[in-house]
């Protein structure tokens, strides 16, 4: 009895062994296989590449599940994004070669030596089990870019803003020094009548054009010759003449109001009824004395 226990006992440890070395056999023919692959081939400074790795089987696509993707660890080197597709080749009716194609956009950081440490990915087969594939670790050498050297076109450009500055600079320099050369030469009425016509007819187009900014453009230069009008002292105008512009000038407000504040239509009709009601402003004269008969 003792002896036919034994052997039963031994029969079971054999028939257990064969049974496991069958799934063995048949894992390893079905464990993927794993490649690595850069792309381009040399890698420059300051150009992004790809690093690629592919997992193969034969079978089907329901095989194998990526659980856990590979966490790299980089040398020099910059991870950007990264990404996984799938491609299928049919070998037979029943039979394909899957390819889980895992890429991983990368950009280095300078010219010299570059690494991609090793990582690992845990794949869960159809029954379940779990499968840890190892992605070997990758040197890379980093060649110096082609864009990386003519670095004088970035002081090039600095030095056109520099002189784009400074020439906007000069130019309002120049503005503000005509502009003083204009007050100080407006020591008469007829004087700054004449200013201040030049200054529509040359700033302000009579047919409109954009009516709200010519709107705009036109009340602030008549707002500045207010203003100017107020320096001119009593023996440059008299209080008849200076009567007669403040009315005109309150006139003209109210007008610039009303279109402002809607109660009249801004058309091109109402501008240019505007327009020539400034520029009439700027007709009046300072009478000119009386000549005096001298009696021999």
């Amino acid at each position: 009895m003792c002896t036919w226990r034994r052997r039963q006992h031994g029969f079971m440890v054999i028939w257990i062994l064969l049974i496991g070395v069958q799934i063995s056999l048949f894992a390893q023919d079905r464990v993927p296989a794993i490649q690595t692959a850069i792309s381009p081939s040399v890698v420059r400074e300051n150009e992004s590449f790809t690093f690629t790795v592919t997992l193969t089987w034969e079978g089907s696509p329901q095989d194998f599940e990526i659980i856990q993707f590979p966490q790299f660890k980089f040398q020099n080197i910059l991870l950007v994004e990264s990404g996984a597709a799938t491609r299928s080749e049919q070998l037979s009716d029943s039979l394909q070669r899957i390819q889980r194609i895992l890429t991983f956009h990368l950009k280095p950081l300078s010219a010299g030596d570059g690494k991609i440490y090793g990582g690992t990915v845990v794949l869960r087969g159809a029954r379940g089990e779990h499968l840890r594939l190892s992605v070997p670790e990758t040197t890379l050498t980093i060649v110096p870019g082609v864009a990386s050297h003519p670095k004088f076109l970035a002081y090039i450009y600095l030095i056109l803003l520099g002189v784009l500055a400074i020439a906007v600079v000069y130019s309002f320099i120049l503005y503000m020094k005509k502009k003083r050369l204009f007050k100080h030469q407006a020591t008469s009425l007829d004087a700054l009548n004449e200013m201040y016509r030049a200054r529509v007819a040359g700033e302000v187009d009579p047919k409109g054009g954009n009516l709200r900014q010519s709107v705009l453009h036109l009340q602030r230069i008549v707002q500045e010759f207010q203003h100017a009008l107020g320096q001119l002292s009593p023996d440059q105008m008299n209080a008849t003449v200076r009567e007669q512009m403040s009315q005109q000038l309150q006139t003209i407000e109210r007008k610039f109001q009303a279109i402002q504040q809607g109660n009249i239509p801004l058309t091109d009709g109402q501008f240019l009824e505007l327009y020539q009601s400034v520029y009439q402003l700027f007709e009046i004269h300072v009478p000119s004395a009386p000549e005096e008969h001298v009696v021999n």
